[in-house]
């Protein structure tokens, strides 16, 4: 049997859940959609990934190689603030209220990654 492993690692990524807001619903994904005309192509193969995603993995990258060291107040302040932008662009979104683009969703998931960064740090500081 071939295990076809970039079928397995997309389906894993769209795996997704749904919530109900009173009367709305709303479907909630624990990794990725991969809708594919929100997915970027690299070296003409379609990632699996969304450009959110794609933003949150590169925002989120300098936990990697840094670790900030600064107040705990400052970090949480960072968090928020780079992370509330990510928020409302896919919420705002998924109720209907607007319609976002890829490079909103790029640069709101590279913010969003920082955010995780900042948040991050406070938790590896101890």
């Amino acid at each position: 049997m071939k295990v076809h492993y970039k079928e397995v690692i997309s389906n894993i990524l769209i795996t997704s859940f749904i919530v109900r807001i009173g009367k709305r619903q709303m479907r909630v994904f624990l990794f990725c959609h991969g809708l594919p005309d929100r997915c970027p192509t690299f070296f003409g193969y379609k990632s699996p990934l969304c450009y959110r995603c794609v933003g949150l993995i590169l925002g989120i990258t300098p936990v990697l190689f840094y670790h900030a060291s600064f107040s705990d107040q400052l970090l949480t302040f960072l968090f928020v603030i780079f992370v509330s932008p990510i928020l409302v662009d896919g919420f705002t979104q998924n109720l209907g209220l607007r319609e976002s683009n890829n490079l909103s969703r790029l640069v709101t998931g590279f913010m969003g990654g920082l955010g995780l960064f900042f948040f991050l740090s406070i938790l590896f500081k101890y």
